[in-house]
């Protein structure tokens, strides 16, 4: 069973770029949006394995396009990989929920913003 994915990005040449790459290791690319709300409409529609989307993007961003799929009270929610060149740790904390690949140095910036435990 090949897995589709729906690819999100605002720019034409990654989109393209992804498509390639997917293909090229044998998985099906189902879709492609331009901006969030497109996105979101295809996610719904063609419900593909997973949906690969850019964090910023017109219209509706990737954050907000998440939610809408895969979001709390989603009644079927979609499996979604977040994906930026930004190293933000807005974007981490705000993306990541459930399991996540982060590079190493946020990995250690977010923790270090984390506040310390208490003991008991």
């Amino acid at each position: 069973m090949t897995l589709r994915v729906l690819i999100a990005d605002d720019q034409h040449l990654v989109r393209s770029g992804l498509k390639m790459v997917l293909q090229a290791n044998d998985l099906n690319v189902v879709g492609e949006a331009g901006n969030g709300a497109i996105a979101v409409r295809l996610a719904q529609s063609l419900r593909p394995d997973v949906c690969l989307f850019d964090i910023r993007m017109p219209v509706m961003d990737g954050l907000e396009a998440t939610r809408r799929i895969a979001g709390p009270g989603v009644e079927h929610p979609l499996a979604v990989v977040v994906v930026t060149p930004f190293d933000l740790d807005e974007y981490v904390f705000a993306a990541a929920s459930g399991d996540a690949l982060i590079s190493p140095k946020t990995t250690a910036r977010c923790w270090s913003a984390l506040p310390a435990p208490r003991h008991r």
